[in-house]
Order: structure tokens, then sequence, then C-alpha cells
């Protein structure tokens, strides 16, 4: 099968990419490289520099393709507060304008890569797909548009669709070096630097830490599944505190800043669905995944 990655030179679209070449698929990439680096762009794959909201870009990437899987966005909580506008443009707008692509080349299914964002703060609970959303940023905000657009076209048009909402994902990878780089590279780059780990907040505040390796089988899955028109979590059905992932690395000092706009307290998911459709268990602990990543 051919198959088409938006942002698969990014952090999750690399991964995902890899695995489906090692299963023997084709894969083209469309990125702007406007998060990551051509160094990331697998060797076997079919490269399409530029924007999802390039049209001309899109269609030269989507043609004689059999699926999607939508990885591209602009994906910082903090930035989105800066710039909504951007935000949306990319998350939500770039979203509708791969539909409009892919119904043009009549083809049938995408993946989207949604976040648990979209649940807001509901306490400690692990929230379930079918709680309301209420986003708290406008990056939430747009990732749940993309969520609606693809709801619409799946029911309008017949395209096939699963939407994801990941939970923290991590990783070999990542960046730490932007002021908006996810807490685990960050934190690991301060370690290996003998320098303090800053927490906003009191550190108290909890996450789900999913390996990106288990999220890429995971996009592989819903590909290969009959069902279509499913939101689905996607994270290990366990919580910690950012406190306790300090105590894994064993660092100098930690700061602590002020609580930083958007930020939710507490997150962690439900992953009861994602077993029962997809048969989908990650493989990996935060601690093994951790050591991949020193």
């Amino acid at each position: 099968m051919k198959y088409l990655v938006t942002g698969g030179a990014g952090f999750i679209g690399s991964f995902v990419t890899a695995k489906l070449i090692e299963n023997g698929h084709s894969v083209t990439i469309i990125d702007d490289f406007s998060s990551s680096t051509k160094e990331t762009v697998h060797p076997k794959a079919t490269l399409v520099e530029g924007s999802i909201l390039d049209p001309a870009a899109l269609k030269k990437a989507i043609q004689g393709i059999d699926g999607v899987f939508h990885l591209a966005a602009e994906v910082s909580v903090p930035a989105s507060m800066k710039n909504p506008q951007k935000t949306l443009q990319v998350n939500a707008l770039g979203t509708l304008r791969i539909l409009e692509a892919m119904k043009s080349q009549k083809v049938d299914k995408i993946v989207y890569s949604s976040t648990s964002a979209v649940y807001g703060d509901r306490g400690q609970t692990p929230n379930t797909e079918d709680l309301t959303p209420r986003p708290l940023s406008p990056y939430a905000y747009s990732k749940l548009q993309g969520e609606y657009f693809i709801k619409t076209y799946t029911h309008l048009h017949g395209i096939k669709s699963v939407i994801f909402r990941y939970f923290n994902v991590f990783g070999p990878g990542q960046k730490p070096d932007s002021p908006y780089a996810a807490v685990i590279p960050i934190f690991l780059d301060r370690i290996r630097q003998q320098k303090p780990l800053t927490i906003f907040g009191d550190g108290t505040q909890t996450r789900d830490f999913i390996f990106v390796n288990d999220v890429a089988q995971a996009n592989l899955l819903a590909m290969q599944s009959d069902f279509s028109g499913e939101v689905i979590n996607i994270g290990t059905g366990h919580a910690i505190s950012l406190l306790e992932l300090t105590k894994l690395l064993n660092p100098t000092q930690i700061i602590h800043e002020p609580a930083r706009e958007g930020d939710i307290l507490h997150s962690s998911a439900n992953i009861e669905k994602a077993k029962t459709l997809l048969s989908f268990t990650p493989k990996t602990t935060l601690q093994e995944g951790l050591k991949e990543m020193l």
C-alpha cells in the first residue's frame, strides 16, 4: 500500500514513516520543516517539501495514495496563546484542505493525530472518549476543530476515519532546545548538562506518558482496522506527577516557576477503547523509554 504521512519528518511522523516502511509499505511525506529537519526524512520515503496549506504541494503529495496519516500541526500550547491565528490556520484549515484533497483524489481513509488537551482539566479521573470537550487553549480548540471537520467528511463523503487523542508522547528524537519543547527531553537535556530542572507550578500536575514507538504501532493498527468514525485515546492508562518524574531522573536541583497559562493540571487516559477496537496495549514503560533516551 502507498500512504501519505503529513509531518512525516517530525517527531511522531518519522516513527510512523519508519514503521510503515518496515512493514513493506510505500510512503510519501509532506513537510515544510517548520519544526523538523531534512535529516529526519526516511531515506526510502518520497519527500514533497511544502505546507499542507499549499494546494499545489498537497495535490502532488496525495496522488496515488491509499490512505493518510495526518500528523502535521502546530503543537505548542504556549505558542498558540501567543499566535492563535497561525495555530488555527495550520491545524484546522490545514486539516480541511487535506480532506478536500482526499475527496478530490478519492482517498478513502485518514488516521488523525489529535490531542488529550481537548478534554481540558477534569481532575485525576482517567478521561474517556465520551466526555464533552473543554479546550483551554487555541491549540486544543484547533485540534478539536480538525476532529469536527473529519467527522463531517466521514458523514457527508464517506471518508473513513480514526481520530486519536494522544496523551504525552515521548521518545528519542524529541528536541529539547525549543522553549515549547516537551518536558521529558528538556529534563534529560538539563540532567546531561548538570543544570537544575524547572517545573512550572508546584509539580503535582500529572501526565500520562506514552512511548513514541507504541504510538506509531497504534497508527498502523488504526489504518488496518475495519471501523470508522471513532475517537480513541492513546496513552498508557497510568499517570505520574512531574515531581515523581524528577525522582526517576535524580536531578541536582529543582526550580519552580509560575504555572503557564493554558497548561492542564491533570491528564490521564482511559484506554479500554483502544484495547477493544485495536487490540492495542502499550509495550514500553516510562522507565524503559527513559533508558532509550539517555
